[in-house]
C-alpha cells in the first residue's frame, strides 16, 4: 500500500513538472488550423495558468484531505468517549453488584449466627451446662451466661448494622422481620440473664415454661420471616447478575428494593 502511494506521487510529479511543460511547448510549435485556436498568449502565460490551476487543485485536495482527517479524528474521539463511558458504567455496575453480593453474604452469615445463638434448644442447654453431677449449680460456670449474653448482643449489633442498609426494613416500623428480630433478641437476653439471678442459683427455680413456649412460637415465626426476606434478597441479586440492564435501571431497582423513592 505504501509503495503504491509513493509510486503515484512520483508519477504526478513527473507529469506536472516534465510532461505538461513538454506538451505545452509542443502545442505552441504547431500551426493552428483555425483562427479561433490561434494563441493570443505566450507559452509562459500558459505555464503560469497551468501552474495556477495545479496549485488550486492542490489546495482543494489538501483542504478535502484535512476535512476528512478532522471528521475521522472527531469520529474516533467520539467512539473513544463512548467506550470510556461504557467502561465507567460497567465499573459502577460491577461495584454495585459486588456491594450487594457482599452485603447479602454478610446478611446470611449473621442471620445464621443470630439464629443459632437464639435457638430455643441451645438456650435450654444453659442450666444443664451449669449443673454438676450432684444437681448443684457450679458458680464458676457463670461465665457461660456472660459469654452467651455477649455473643447474642454482638450478633444483634452486627445484624442490625447490615439490616440498616435496607431502607424497607429500617424505615418500616411494621416490618415483621424487624419486630420479631427485636423481640427474639430481648426474650433471649431475658432467658440468659435469668440464669444469673438468685432465684435460679439459690432456689433452682426454672424459667417460666409458658413464657419459654411463647418464645419458641415467636422463634418459629422469626425463622419464617427470615426465609422470606432471604428469598426476596436472593431474587434481587439474581436479577442484578443475570438480567441485561443499564446503570440507570440497576440504580432504580436498588432504590426500589431498599424502599427509596426515585428522585429523578
Amino acid at each position: 500500500m505504501r509503495k503504491k502511494v509513493i509510486l503515484t506521487v512520483v508519477m504526478l510529479v513527473i507529469v506536472c513538472f516534465a510532461i505538461v511543460p513538454l506538451i505545452i511547448n509542443w502545442l505552441f510549435m504547431q500551426i493552428s488550423p483555425m483562427d479561433i485556436l490561434t494563441a493570443r498568449w505566450t507559452a509562459g502565460d500558459t505555464l503560469v495558468y497551468v501552474a495556477g490551476v495545479l496549485a488550486f487543485i492542490g489546495t482543494v485536495t489538501l483542504g478535502f484531505v484535512s476535512y476528512t482527517q478532522n471528521q475521522n479524528a472527531n469520529r474516533i474521539s467520539q467512539n473513544a468517549i463512548r467506550v470510556a463511558e461504557k467502561a465507567n458504567e460497567i465499573n459502577i455496575i460491577t461495584r454495585i453488584i459486588d456491594f450487594e453480593m457482599n452485603n447479602f453474604k454478610d446478611l446470611m452469615r449473621e442471620l445464621e449466627i443470630f439464629s443459632n445463638l437464639c435457638l430455643p434448644q441451645n438456650l435450654a442447654k444453659i442450666p444443664c451446662d451449669m449443673l454438676e453431677w450432684n444437681g448443684e449449680i457450679n458458680l464458676n460456670k457463670l461465665s457461660i451466661v456472660i459469654d452467651k449474653r455477649n455473643a447474642i448482643m454482638s450478633s444483634f449489633i452486627k445484624l442490625s448494622r447490615i439490616l440498616s442498609h435496607d431502607r424497607s426494613v429500617k424505615d418500616n416500623p411494621d416490618n415483621n422481620l424487624k419486630k420479631l428480630f427485636a423481640v427474639i433478641y430481648l426474650e433471649a437476653l431475658e432467658y440468659v440473664d435469668y440464669h444469673s439471678k438468685a432465684e435460679f442459683i439459690e432456689q433452682k427455680s426454672c424459667f417460666d415454661n409458658s413464657r419459654f413456649d411463647a418464645y419458641q412460637k415467636m422463634y418459629e415465626d422469626f425463622m419464617k420471616e427470615r426465609e422470606l426476606y432471604l428469598e426476596q434478597r436472593e431474587l434481587q441479586i439474581n436479577h442484578l447478575l443475570y438480567e441485561n440492564q443499564s446503570l440507570n435501571e440497576i440504580r432504580k431497582m436498588v432504590k426500589q428494593s431498599n424502599g427509596q423513592n426515585d428522585q429523578n
